[in-house]
């Protein structure tokens, strides 16, 4: 319907017609979220982005964390775009809730889902290995202890990685 050829003939019985001047349509769309933000995992110190396409007529964002709405500044910038970008990241920003708010000309408002934000910390040992004395023939063991998200271990001895064989586990 949208056109800027719309007028109007008036007609009686006397001659002649009058034409009106010619005016337009314009039919705005309501917004609608067409690719939805997606939950994220980072490292801590990293940068985070939430991304979300919409279609619609004159439309502005608000991302919010819950029900609270986000503001630019600190480490939050994009809070009134299609990216949210958090840089960097901390484990205060991990959150099951991210979400976006998208208005627009016409109503009614569209609203993402709730996205979540895993924040992943960097290996830290909190437990030493420490020096081990023994006699030849005995057994030894070294220990650590560390804390971290999805750790593995590699003993090394020097620069060389140790391997499960002979009188080597673990």
């Amino acid at each position: 319907d949208t056109s800027s050829f719309y007028n109007v003939v008036i007609m009686s019985a006397c001659s002649p017609n009058d034409t009106s001047n010619k005016v337009s349509l314009t039919v705005n769309a309501v917004p609608i979220i067409t690719t939805a933000p997606v939950n994220q995992t980072a490292c801590s110190g990293s940068i985070v982005s939430f991304n979300v396409i919409a279609s619609g007529t004159g439309l502005t964002y608000h991302w919010r964390k819950g029900n609270v709405n986000l503001v630019n500044g600190g480490n939050i910038s994009g809070a009134t775009t299609p990216t949210l970008t958090i840089n960097p990241s901390t484990i205060l920003d991990a959150a099951l809730n991210y979400n976006v708010i998208i208005a627009g000309t016409c109503a009614p408002s569209d609203t993402s889902i709730n996205v979540s934000l895993t924040i992943n910390s960097a290996p830290i040992i909190t437990t030493a290995p420490v020096d081990q004395t023994a006699c030849s023939g005995s057994s030894v063991d070294f220990n650590v202890i560390a804390t971290g998200n999805g750790l593995t271990y590699q003993w090394r001895k020097g620069n060389v990685n140790l391997v499960n064989t002979g009188n080597i586990s673990g």
